[in-house]
This record gives C-alpha cells, sequence and structure tokens, in this order.
C-alpha cells in the first residue's frame, strides 16, 4: 500500500482567498489588496509570503474582524509552507485556520481536509487519519477520498473500519482495478464477511477469466478462509480451462486436492504425472503418493506405493509403515515381507515387527512360522509387546487356549 504517496497525490483543490472574502466579516480594502498580492507570489516567492504574512499578523488585534484576517494568513501560510514541501508546518497552519471560528464553515472544512492530508504526508498516520475520518463525517468525500480512508484504515489493521470505509467507496462507485480488488478481499476476509470475498472473487474471474493471478489470488483467499475444498475447486476448474498450467502448477494442484479432503483425485493426478515423467520420481513424490492412496484408503494402490517408496529409499522406517498398513488391512503375506525387509535395512526396534509377523503368520494358517516370530517377539520385545506376544504364544500352545491382541 502506498496510502502516503496517494494522499500526497490528492492534496489538490485549495481554495484560493479572493472567492471567499466576501463569506466572512468585510474587510477594508487595503487588506484584501494586501491579502490577495500576498497570494499571487505565493509559488514564486513562497518565504518572502510566510515572512510578510508573519508580520502582518503581529499587527492584528482581537476583533472579529482581525480573527477573519487571522484565519486567512494562516492559510496562506500553510500554502506557502506546502508550496516548500514542509509537511509538518504546512498541517500546523491549516489547523490552526480551521480551528478559527470565525471563517465559514465550507472555508474551514477545506482547510480540515487539508490538515488531515499534510499531517499524513508528515507522517503522522494516526492523526492523520483521524482528522481526515472527521472532514469525511461532515462532508461529501468523493470515492477516491474514501478509498484513502480504505487504505488508512487497513494500515492500522483496523479491518472494522477498512469494511466501514470500504462499503462506502463501493456506493460512490470507486474503480475496482486488479490492486484495489485485492486489497478489497482481504478486508473482507479479515472482518469475516466471506459472502462479499467470495463475491469480489467470482466477479475478478469473470472479468480477466484468461488471468492466472485473479485465479491464484482467490485461491489464495480461499486458503486464508480455511475454506480448502473451495481452494481446491477453484483451482481446478481453472487447471481445466487452461488458465493454469505447467508442472508447478500440476503440484499445486496435488497438494490442494490432498488438503482439499480429495486425496484419491490428488493421487491419481500424481501417479499419471509420474508415469509419464512430467514430474520426477524422486522420494519427495514418491511419498506424496503413498500418503495421497493411504488418505484415501484405496488399500492396493497405497500399499504398492508404499512399496515402491521403501524400494527408492530402503529406510527401515518405510518398510515397517508399510507393513503396519497391511496388518490394518489384513494383507498378511505384506506384513511379512515388509517387516522382515525392515529388519534386514537396520530397523531398531523389532520386537513389535516381530509380534505383528507371527500374528499375520497365524491368520494364514502357517503355525510354526507363528511361533517362531512370537519367540523373536518375546526375546526382542519388553512391556506390553512382550506381554502381548506371550499371550499369542500361550493361545497358540495346544494345551492352553485364551487370545491376545497387538
Amino acid at each position: 500500500m502506498k496510502v502516503l504517496r496517494v494522499a500526497l497525490l490528492l492534496v489538490a483543490g485549495l481554495v484560493c482567498v479572493g472567492p471567499v472574502l466576501a463569506d466572512g466579516p468585510a474587510l477594508p480594502e487595503a487588506t484584501v489588496t494586501r491579502i490577495q498580492s500576498l497570494e499571487g507570489t505565493l509559488d514564486r516567492h513562497p518565504a518572502r509570503v510566510i515572512e510578510q504574512a508573519r508580520r502582518a499578523l503581529g499587527e492584528l488585534s482581537s476583533s472579529r474582524q482581525d480573527q477573519w484576517v487571522q484565519a486567512l494568513y494562516w492559510q496562506l501560510m500553510a500554502r506557502a509552507f506546502a508550496a516548500q514541501g514542509k509537511a509538518e508546518q504546512a498541517a500546523e497552519y491549516f489547523n490552526r485556520a480551521r480551528n478559527n471560528d470565525v471563517a465559514p464553515i465550507a472555508l474551514r472544512r477545506n482547510w480540515l481536509r487539508e490538515a488531515a492530508r499534510w499531517t499524513l504526508a508528515a507522517g503522522d498516520t494516526a492523526r492523520g487519519r483521524a482528522l481526515f475520518e472527521r472532514w469525511a463525517g461532515q462532508s461529501t468525500p468523493s470515492a477516491q477520498d474514501l478509498w484513502t480512508l480504505v487504505e488508512l484504515a487497513v494500515q492500522a489493521r483496523d479491518w472494522s473500519g477498512a469494511s466501514h470505509w470500504l462499503s462506502r467507496a463501493t456506493q460512490a462507485g470507486i474503480a475496482m482495478t486488479s490492486e484495489r480488488s485485492a486489497l478489497a478481499q482481504a478486508i473482507y476476509q479479515h472482518s469475516g464477511d466471506a459472502g462479499n470475498a467470495q463475491r469480489l472473487v467470482q466477479r475478478d474471474i469473470d472479468r480477466t477469466p484468461d488471468d492466472p493471478m485473479v485465479w491464484k489470488r482467490g485461491v489464495a483467499l480461499y486458503q486464508q478462509m480455511n475454506q480448502p475444498g473451495r481452494a481446491a475447486a477453484l483451482w481446478e476448474a481453472g487447471w481445466r480451462r487452461g488458465v493454469l498450467s505447467g508442472a508447478e502448477a500440476l503440484e499445486t494442484r496435488i497438494r490442494l486436492h490432498l488438503a482439499g479432503g480429495t486425496p484419491a483425485r490428488a493421487a491419481e493426478y500424481l501417479q499419471q504425472a509420474l508415469k509419464e515423467g512430467i514430474l520426477p520420481s524422486d522420494e519427495a513424490h514418491l511419498r506424496q503418493l503413498a500418503d495421497a492412496w493411504t488418505a484415501a484408503r484405496a488399500r492396493h494402490q497405497a500399499l504398492t506405493a508404499w512399496q515402491s517408496l521403501s524400494e527408492h529409499t530402503r529406510a527401515p522406517v518405510d518398510w515397517s509403515q508399510m507393513g503396519e498398513l497391511a496388518y490394518q488391512w489384513g494383507q498378511w503375506d505384506l506384513v511379512v515381507t515388509a517387516m522382515t525387509r525392515a529388519r534386514a535395512a537396520g530397523l531398531e526396534h523389532v520386537g513389535r515387527s516381530w509380534l505383528l509377523q507371527a500374528v499375520a503368520e497365524s491368520t494364514a494358517g502357517r503355525h510354526q512360522q507363528a511361533l517362531a516370530a512370537l519367540d523373536k517377539a518375546v526375546s526382542a520385545g519388553n512391556g506390553e509387546i512382550r506381554q502381548q506376544a506371550l499371550a499369542w504364544r500361550k493361545a497358540l500352545t495346544p494345551s492352553k487356549s485364551g487370545a491376545g491382541s497387538a
């Protein structure tokens, strides 16, 4: 946001002295001539205007007429300081002028506006914003003025205030550029106005359907609003239209489906990309595929993916994870294969692997192999694992009966 730059650019329309002299108390012709003469030299000699105005102020009395003259000199000095780029002094003298209750209301309102803008230009955004909002409450601000108030509220992280001024700016017909639309979406998001945020997303897409940044901004908004399903659906729509494409966009598509609760679709896209060589069959992608099929509870595909990953990494933890899943899903032969490979790869704590293998062997009807595995589990296990192995050992002994669980 470039709030202060905008504020400076909008310092315009300063009211000249001449047309407003008649609105206040009548002044002597010599005073009017002197003030108008100073105004005529303001652009060329601002320092001289300040010096002569100060000298003239020292000659004034406390009469109502002189108070009116004082306000005029103050606003001349403010404009002279502004011409020199001295924002703080310009703000100070506009404030002096607008606090003079002899000056006409309309003129004081204009000076309040300029005091606000030059206070902003001086870097005092909190006071500048307060003055600007006071002016807006007394006047009919333009759409651009209202948008400046939107930006000031956002800068202060006042999302409620930003939403208020955004509503007024929209009603006033502010032109919604891409940058403004992005800011408006952020305001709606932070203020909890999901309906308007989504409306803006759709409007931007309808206006510029071939701009990938518009689609990405919409997806980011849904993510920030904790709506991963909508984010995935929007990215999918952009992909199908051909607006979002390429390997990077494909990876984002996959991640969004995983986060959005459609892991099977993510797995399908990833598996096809790996098959076609669009994405490399490295550890990260193989693990992502295994996780996706597991989340989708597609048993055959998940176990196949875990086996491919384990063969790629040769990591005992991956073989062990494959064995755990195979055990949960009743794939007994794969339990034996996976746990055997896990131990061969250097699995540190082998008690549970022997116990699960023993249960798998027993369930598959291989009694002797089950007993041998249970002996290993009793020997290698400790605590609960050892107790469960002993229970299974008793259950499989002909002279005893009972059962355990793993």
